[in-house]
């Protein structure tokens, strides 16, 4: 069962506009635990992590792998900082079903650009949800391997598509992937990004919190 816990992570100086979008979030959803991750230091056990850190990649690639982190330990939902809140989580109607154990969306296969290969992925890590040491999460985090090759959101979305079963529940574009705003948008994401993970990469790692 998925619980009612909502993640976010932002490492480094928050900008203000994503500060309004993150409280946003948390007033929409104020029947949810809300967990925003803005340190590394809960997850340098993870050996991924230390390896990320060591190397000194970019730092939305620390992201990536901490998001999934937090699902597995806590299970709940992950939100990109920047995404603006429409309507309450609740309204999907996936906490009462114990079988459960994943939730994504997809984005709008009409949308230029958009494909299993290509330069906008068809599914990626923007929105998660999962039960806590839940079975896909746990696959999707066999991808990572330190020294190897550096994950993103979509291979993690791959991933996704090639290990979904009858646990996993996933949503038309409208509720998380809309370029407008619909009836049923619970997030609005793709046509407002601040590209954060953009301006993330360029941080020095003396400004994150460890």
């Amino acid at each position: 069962m998925i619980p009612k816990i909502i993640h976010q992570v932002y490492l480094g100086n928050i900008p203000a506009e994503i500060q309004s979008r993150m409280g946003g979030v948390q007033r929409m959803n104020g029947d949810f635990t809300y967990r925003l991750h803005s340190s590394t230091k809960s997850f340098e056990d993870d050996s991924y992590v230390q390896w990320i850190l060591s190397s000194r990649a970019p730092l939305a690639f620390l992201v990536d792998r901490i998001r999934l982190l937090a699902l597995m330990r806590e299970g709940g939902f992950y939100v990109d900082a920047d995404a603006l809140a429409c309507r309450p989580l609740s309204t999907l109607e996936v906490f009462s079903d114990p079988k459960i154990d994943f939730v994504f969306g997809m984005r709008s296969p009409d949308r230029n650009g958009v494909g299993l290969h290509g330069p906008i992925a068809l599914v990626d890590n923007t929105f998660m949800g999962s039960a806590k040491g839940g079975r896909l999460v746990r696959k999707l985090l066999e991808l990572y391997h330190p020294g190897g090759k550096i994950q993103n959101g979509s291979t993690v979305g791959k991933h996704i598509l090639r290990h979904m079963d009858q646990d996993t529940r996933v949503f038309n574009f409208r509720y998380f992937y809309g370029e407008q705003k619909y009836p049923e948008s619970v997030f609005l994401h793709d046509s407002i990004n601040l590209a954060s993970w953009v301006q993330q990469k360029d941080l020095a790692y003396g400004t994150i919190k460890k």
